[in-house]
């Protein structure tokens, strides 16, 4: 996959590049914050798409991550909107709840053996529909340090793509250079083996579900004070748009190959065609059919490069 992988990235890199030279056109007027606008969304996609990740390369999916974010944004909002003051208890109450949904999908996979489809599916419902009982918008000015700390910048770049590009890197060089990452490529590649030589996959399963709830309501919390809402209608799209940003990346859905700093070209490419989408009034059903083309296609080139 090494030696093919500069093919495979070059289909990301001319869908970005096509993105950015309709998003140009002089026949529509782009704010002159494109840049840090797709930086923002990607962040937050990339960190759905980093902990789903994890999942996949061990040989499993989540397709609740769009209902964690939900999730995270509701308990997040529910506590400032009446403790405004309390923001670290807010964020911090928003990450356990999601961190322990997590660790429910994996016992559930991983002990019970229950379908790792069915059983996120159906969380993502339940999660969806505890997330509706709480839809209070807040606003900028009932807690102008939450929206300044988590929708802010750092000299000019976007608080939220710090967080991911650190997150990224460090568990980049966690999984080639720890043996918690080494075990979760073997997981996904052959998890009999392991279980052969009396390693605990179960354990190490449950744990990576965790971490892709945490990366979800951390994602959640970025969402909450970039709109001031909680966001419910988009989470089919979310997971859409994660798994085409995961397929762009070279990751594959089954073997447990890929690597994760292709994320970033990955989830920056798919903010690019969801701003161009955007920019010339596609709607939103069409534009969700072109993702899951682009996710199709992906699959497919990935999957020729692999058995040359």
């Amino acid at each position: 996959m090494k030696n093919n992988s500069y093919f495979f990235y070059g289909y990301p890199i001319l869908l970005f590049s096509v993105s950015v030279i309709l998003i140009l056109s002089d026949n529509f007027q782009i704010p002159s914050g494109a840049l840090v606008i797709i930086l923002r969304q990607s962040s937050i996609l990339g960190l759905l798409c980093l902990g789903l990740a994890l999942v996949i390369l061990t040989g499993g999916i989540d397709l609740c991550v769009g209902a964690l974010l939900s999730l995270s944004s509701s308990v997040c909002s529910f506590v400032i909107f009446r403790h405004p003051e309390h923001i670290f208890l807010a964020v911090f109450l928003a990450l356990t709840v999601c961190t322990l949904c997590g660790l429910l999908n994996g016992f559930l996979i991983a002990h019970l053996h229950f379908p790792a489809t069915i059983v996120t599916f159906a969380q993502a419902l339940i999660y969806t529909g505890l997330s509706s009982l709480n839809q209070q918008r807040i606003s900028m000015l009932r807690s102008p340090s939450f929206s300044l700390f988590f929708n802010g910048d750092w000299f000019g770049i976007p608080v939220s793509a710090v967080f991911f590009v650190l997150l990224l890197i460090v568990f980049s060089i966690c999984m080639h250079n720890t043996y918690w990452g080494q075990y979760l490529y073997a997981i996904g590649a052959n998890e009999q083996a392991l279980v052969n030589i009396g390693i605990n996959t179960k354990s190490y399963k449950i744990a990576t579900y965790a971490v892709c709830g945490l990366f979800s309501g951390l994602a959640g919390i970025f969402m909450l004070a970039r709109i001031s809402s909680v966001s419910i209608s988009t989470n089919p799209t979310l997971v859409l748009e994660a798994l085409t940003s995961i397929s762009l990346a070279g990751i594959g859905f089954s073997g447990a190959h890929g690597n994760l700093p292709g994320l970033l070209i990955g989830t920056i490419t798919v903010s690019a065609l969801k701003m161009c989408m955007t920019v010339y009034a596609v709607p939103s059903a069409l534009q969700s059919l072109l993702i899951a083309l682009f996710f199709f296609a992906s699959l497919l080139i990935g999957r020729s490069l692999r058995k040359k």
